[in-house]
């Protein structure tokens, strides 16, 4: 939890990025509503130079550190965010927002913190879950790929429904959601400009992905 006027200004260090250090910018930013355990986070941006993204790819690895300017300690005991283990773990306790959604993790609770806990608790226990069950041979295809205009779904009879099919583009603009009534089913994007899109497919919460290349 980073009380200023207790703790004084702090420094946002770049170590490394494999994009380029000088292409990293890190701002501390305060929580609209503060909560018990957090009230400021670091905003991570990167050089508009560099592109967008693409999708499914990643950023290679980034090394930063947060200190005080007088290199004092933190006083961590109540830091949302905040872990003892030393090597890689999941971190639900990390929340990551794309355009306002979150997309992952359990964000601070400005009601009661013991619930966001709990939560994170039933995250993990679903991601657990769902990661045996992505382990099954999948019960979607997508097809063509890539295609110049026309998809096909095949939904397996083994597939739990409700099946729920939603195709971003590259810019995570949503360009149509349907629910899947039938084992197949055709989708016109002819009219969608050449480039990558990624279909979202939803199994009564099982989530996965198939990128996709529109010629």
């Amino acid at each position: 939890m980073v009380d200023q006027r207790r703790w004084g200004d702090l420094k946002f260090w770049k170590d490394y990025a494999a994009l380029g250090k000088e292409n990293m910018q890190g701002t501390f930013m305060a929580l609209g509503t503060p909560t018990a355990t957090a009230d400021h986070y670091v905003d991570i941006t990167f050089d508009a130079s560099l592109g967008q993204l693409a999708p499914l790819s990643e950023t290679e690895e980034l090394k930063v550190r947060i200190t005080k300017t007088d290199w004092a300690d933190f006083d961590q005991e109540n830091d949302y965010s905040n872990h003892t283990e030393s090597g890689w773990i999941l971190q639900e306790q990390m929340a990551v927002y794309y355009y306002g959604r979150l997309l992952f993790g359990v964000a601070p609770d400005s009601v009661n913190d013991a619930s966001a806990a709990q939560r994170t608790t039933i995250a993990k226990e679903e991601n657990s879950i769902r990661e045996d069950q992505s382990a099954e041979p999948t019960t979607v295809n997508v097809f063509p790929n890539p295609t110049q205009g026309k998809l096909q779904l095949e939904v397996a009879a083994s597939a739990e429904k409700p099946v729920e099919v939603s195709i971003y583009n590259a810019d995570g603009v949503l360009m149509v959601t349907r629910t899947l009534e039938e084992p197949t089913s055709t989708w016109d994007i002819s009219s969608y400009a050449a480039g990558i899109y990624l279909v979202h497919i939803n199994q009564s919460g099982l989530r996965t992905v198939h990128k996709v290349v529109k010629e």
